[in-house]
């Protein structure tokens, strides 16, 4: 893949990947962001380094691996290298989903009920394996496969370590009316919450039933020991990443949270005066759901668990959720979004925002997407964004429109700045002597490009219209085109400023035929003359296969030997620019097979 190369300030340029933007002249003092087209959205999954590529519809296409050796090499000025993982075992990839625990994936119908549940287990570099597969529930925690097992009448909570043969499998004394397991991780690996006796409560004159309960959890050794019990009037079990949960009511008492901490297999009690239920915990905090009494979500509230229970801290929120536990992205109910400290305090509101994995995460504000840190200040350049997502630390996704990115920074040293919040004072400043935004590429399209520089006066993004006027020339052939930018307002002088009007990297697939055969295809890149296919056997280096027409989307290619050799296959559009000469576009994705 082609990469945004880090280029000294004083030299005054800055190598840019087609779409997005970045400033020319910029401060020391900020971080350069590097950024990598690609074809489809990228989401993460709860493994360093596994990325999962979605369709439009959301779903899982197929796994690609960025370690953090890749990273670090893209951000000193190399390329960025994505490995393909391949899934080994039979999987179902219609409505693939990925979950917060990583040894699982699941398969869900149209109204997202599951179908079919995969244990899996990654090799941290290029192939995650099979290890189990189920229509009924499962899962699969530090190598063991939890699963129910019945018979009749008879309902048993069951573990099995695939890798030593172990197998535990514990009946279940159940009265009949409630039984559920559920996995664990920390000291037990699963457990189980039933009632050993239903009957009418004498206390509300026998309205209302009243339920023994019993929670069990189940050792690595088999040792099965009993966590909890209580006599209530209703009871809710749920699991969490690190926790179980058991809600009672019991009358004359109200709303009560039993949260059993897995880690440290301690529990902690939260009374409130409202239906809370916990959502994730990080350490002494919580992010918890608020509930009417209709089960419908009210909002979301962190909660501090202490050693008297727990205690609310700041404001109700419309979502709320983070990776680190000190740091908390949160909605509000007129839609801003920001971040909130552990003690509830709103920090700051954006456009848009995403976790801090490490010491940064991403924000878009007025159409810029940019680096906070921790004291919520700009620590990097400003690209044009309309969404950001946190892939992992350093690792980040990117939308601008239609056009999607992979982003990273390419140093961390730097020093932060604080954007300035009033327009500077100006008295007929020279437009041309301010900070400019270097074009980025624009794809052809056969129609006029008009794209809208980003002008900055200090930390003052400067206002079309109000400060400036734009004119254009030569923006619409292949080629370079020409942005002519003319102070007004409070600004005088013009600037001149170029951009390259440039192919569409195709979008392009490979698939084995057989043990002799692959099957390329690609999608219609507009303005292209044609394309050309390179292949690669092996570790060998890339040789051209063909050149093809600007009609044709497909080829076969025989005579491979992909039962004892791999190959590597990636394809390029070409076409000839205003000025005569052949042009090619980006590079496509390489696809590995074999």
């Amino acid at each position: 893949m082609n990469v945004l190369k880090k280029i000294a300030s004083a030299v005054a340029a800055v190598a840019v990947l087609a779409g997005i933007s970045v400033p020319v002249g910029a401060a020391d003092s900020t971080l350069k962001l590097l950024t990598e087209e690609v074809d489809s959205e990228f989401g993460s999954l709860p493994v360093d380094g596994l990325l999962c590529v979605l369709n439009e519809n959301e779903f899982i296409d197929e796994f690609v691996s960025i370690p953090q050796s890749a990273l670090k090499k893209w951000r000193s000025g190399g390329n960025l290298d994505m490995t393909d993982v391949e899934v080994g075992g039979k999987v179902n990839w219609d409505n693939l989903l990925g979950t917060n625990d990583n040894s699982l994936l699941l398969n869900v119908d149209s109204d997202g009920n599951i179908e079919k549940y995969y244990a899996i287990d990654y090799n941290g570099k290029d192939k995650i394996d099979i290890v189990r597969s189920s229509s009924e529930w499962m899962n699969y925690m530090n190598g063991w496969v939890v699963s129910n097992s019945s018979s009749g009448n008879l309902f048993s909570l069951k573990c099995e370590n695939p890798e030593t043969g172990k197998t535990y499998t514990e009946k279940i004394p159940f009265d009949g009316t409630y039984a559920w397991n559920f996995y664990m991780s920390g000291k037990y690996i699963a457990g189980t919450v039933y009632t050993t006796k239903t009957y009418p409560d004498p206390a509300l004159d026998g309205k209302y039933n009243k339920y023994d309960i019993v929670v069990k959890g189940m050792k690595s050794n088999g040792k099965f020991e009993t966590l909890y019990t209580d006599s209530v009037n209703f009871f809710d079990p749920t699991r969490g990443e690190n926790f179980f949960q058991i809600s009672t009511m019991t009358a004359p008492y109200g709303w009560v949270n039993h949260v059993f901490l897995e880690d440290s297999a301690e529990w902690v009690t939260i009374i409130t005066d409202s239906k809370y239920y916990v959502e994730k915990v990080y350490g002494k905090n919580a992010v918890a759901t608020l509930v009417d009494n209709y089960g419908e979500t009210v909002g979301y509230q962190l909660i501090k668990l202490t050693e008297k229970g727990s205690e609310l801290k700041g404001d109700l929120y419309k979502d709320m959720y983070t990776l680190d536990g000190k740091l908390y992205c949160v909605k509000t109910f007129d839609d801003k979004l920001g971040f909130i400290n552990t003690n509830g305090k709103l920090l700051a509101t954006f456009d848009d925002v995403s976790e801090f994995d490490g010491k940064y995460a991403p924000v878009v504000k007025n159409g810029k997407a940019y680096l906070v840190d921790k004291a919520m200040k700009c620590v990097s350049e400003k690209i044009s964004a309309t969404y950001v997502n946190t892939l992992g630390e350093g690792l980040y996704y990117v939308e601008n429109g239609s056009k999607k990115y992979l982003m990273t920074y390419a140093s961390d040293s730097a020093t932060t700045t604080t954007p300035a919040t009033t327009k500077p004072s100006t008295n007929g400043k020279d437009i041309s002597r301010l900070e400019f935004y270097k074009l980025a590429n624009e794809e052809y399209t056969g129609g006029k490009i008009c794209p809208d520089p980003s002008i900055y006066d200090g930390n003052y993004l400067l206002e079309e219209k109000t400060d400036y006027t734009l004119s254009y020339k030569n923006n619409t052939a292949l080629g370079t085109g020409t942005v002519i930018v003319k102070g007004c307002g409070k600004y005088s002088g013009t600037k001149t400023l170029k951009f390259n009007i440039v192919l569409k990297k195709p979008a392009f697939s490979a698939k084995k035929n057989g043990n002799s055969k692959a099957a390329l295809s690609w999608k219609k890149v507009t303005g292209a003359a044609g394309y050309e296919i390179y292949y690669a056997a092996g570790n060998g280096s890339f040789k051209k296969l063909a050149s093809v027409s600007s009609s044709t989307f497909s080829k076969s290619v025989s005579r491979l030997d992909i039962k004892n050799n791999s190959y590597k296959f990636r394809i390029r559009a070409f076409a000839t620019a205003s000025n005569g000469k052949k042009v090619y576009s980006s590079w496509s994705k390489t696809v590995k097979i074999g």
